[in-house]
């Protein structure tokens, strides 16, 4: 039996842009008319990233035993919809279900499936919002919960003076109370428990090379590894860019630059504008020249190499925006999936590691801030300054908010290495301290003790004794004497 599939159809004169069908090979009209109706509302990215988000769950209604035996259909009443979506959420998403206080119910998930939830719980709200206004469904919302009115409306007609009763509101006119601030209560029904976005700080200065190594492995097993991976692993490393941006590259993009060292990319929610530009070193440039000369023309359709393309745009018989940079083997243009799943997956299991294409970017990100913070050290530039290029040149829209996260993760990190090195000072002040211990007993072993007399009085702590006592403070109570701690 097949699943929820569609095809894209942006030209079509019925305007709608996807066509869908149900596991039988059937068009399935309301699936159609959310498309298009939510290709109104959204971008045209957002609108496939819905779509490919909840056609699983519906082939899953189809298809799953327990579902099927109990007739269960996308158009029963909302409470068995919420039964039956949480049981996918449970069994197919990892997620752990809890009921809040006030109706509906918290999810937790891993991380790395808290996109596919929320894109699944966003997509099916819209899909039966306009489901429901089409006619095609019957109730209200199942993905809206009924807590969220009466929370709304108690919030606009109270106020709290102090430790008094609450009383209702006056008007804004009034002065008397502040006015209502903007701000959105959610309605829906399933909400993420603390969905905040984390980074991936990734410190490993080798993966780059363990993933090109996995994929030689891959290549001297016979397997399908070349030019084009190793151009694409060698960009996503050096520019910090997503997959996405990287595969939807152009030769146009390359050629604006100049065929240099940098491309223009359309960054994510610039809607399919070109909005930053990527730079990369001189061997991906020679890199990327050969693949285009050699690898790439073999499956081009016109088997055309970078010089026979730059001479028909000079004649103005070709737009090199339409000639995508890496190819498939079959000459389509080639898809973020293809290579994550077919390239980059192997080759990291070849390599014995366990790596999404995204940890690139943040491998890119977290270098960059290391180095910032290196020049800073050797007064070449301010940390300030440095962040600032970065932002800019990540095209952050939030890069504070950014930062500030990275930083949160960073900075515990960088001060290891401080601590490092006051423990290295730590070592060599009390092994100094030591040896003077050991050289003082030696010498009154071999000399006659001075009468009291003699004896000179007490000085104060030098400061050796001082880096011990300091030692002491930092690891509690005792010494520190030949490479192991001494505890009273």
């Amino acid at each position: 039996m097949m699943s929820y599939h569609y095809c894209a159809r942006p030209a079509a004169t019925h305007g709608y842009p996807y066509l869908v069908f149900n596991c039988q090979g059937e068009l399935h009209l309301p699936l159609i008319v959310f498309a298009k109706e939510a290709r109104n509302r959204l971008a045209p990215s957002s609108v496939k990233k819905y779509l490919s988000g909840i056609l699983p769950w519906f082939s899953w209604l189809d298809t799953d035993p327990w579902q099927t035996k109990a007739n269960h259909q996308w158009t029963d009443p909302p409470e068995v919809l919420r039964d039956m979506l949480r049981e996918y959420l449970v069994s197919k998403l990892q997620c752990r279900v809890k009921t809040h206080p006030q109706g509906g119910e918290w999810l937790a998930t891993a991380e790395d499936a808290v996109n596919a939830v929320r894109i699944l719980l966003a997509g099916l709200k819209l899909f039966y919002r306009i489901a429901r206004a089409h006619g095609y469904y019957a109730y209200d919302n199942p993905l809206i919960g009924s807590f969220a009115e009466p929370v709304k409306e108690a919030r606009e007609q109270l106020v709290q003076d102090g430790d008094l009763p609450p009383r209702p509101k006056m008007p804004d006119i009034s002065g008397v109370d502040e006015p209502q601030r903007s701000g959105r209560l959610t309605d829906s029904y399933f909400l993420l428990k603390d969905d905040k976005w984390i980074p991936q700080v990734v410190t490993d200065t080798e993966l780059p090379q363990k993933i090109l190594d996995g994929g030689r492995k891959l290549k001297a097993q016979g397997k399908e590894w070349g030019l084009r991976e190793e151009c694409v692993v060698s960009l996503l490393f050096e520019t910090g860019a997503r997959v996405s941006e990287i595969m939807a590259l152009t030769l146009g993009d390359w050629n604006r630059r100049g065929l240099k060292d940098t491309a223009w990319a359309r960054n994510k929610g610039s809607r399919r504008r070109r909005a930053k530009f990527v730079r990369f070193s001189q061997q991906t440039v020679k890199l990327l020249t050969r693949y285009f000369n050699t690898e790439r023309a073999t499956v081009d359709l016109s088997h055309c190499t970078l010089d026979i393309y730059l001479t028909l745009a000079q004649q103005h018989q070709i737009d090199l925006d339409t000639v995508p940079l890496f190819l498939s083997r079959r000459g389509t243009p080639w898809t973020a999936d293809s290579f994550r799943t077919h390239y980059w997956k192997p080759a990291c299991a070849a390599a014995g590691i366990d790596a999404d294409p995204h940890q690139a970017r943040h491998w890119y990100v977290n270098q960059a801030i290391s180095l910032i913070h290196e020049q800073a050290r050797k007064g070449k530039a301010t940390v300030e300054q440095g962040t600032e290029e970065l932002i800019a040149y990540m095209k952050w829209r939030s890069g504070e908010k950014v930062m500030a996260a990275y930083n949160h993760f960073f900075q515990p990190t960088k001060h290891a290495t401080i601590q490092n090195g006051i423990f290295k000072k730590l070592r060599s002040t009390n092994g100094q301290r030591t040896q003077e211990a050991h050289h003082h007993v030696a010498k009154q072993r071999w000399s006659r003790p001075a009468s009291p007399e003699q004896q000179t009085p007490a000085q104060g702590k030098g400061p050796s004794q001082e880096s011990a006592a300091l030692y002491a403070f930092l690891i509690g109570t005792g010494g520190y004497t030949n490479d192991s701690i001494v505890t009273e």
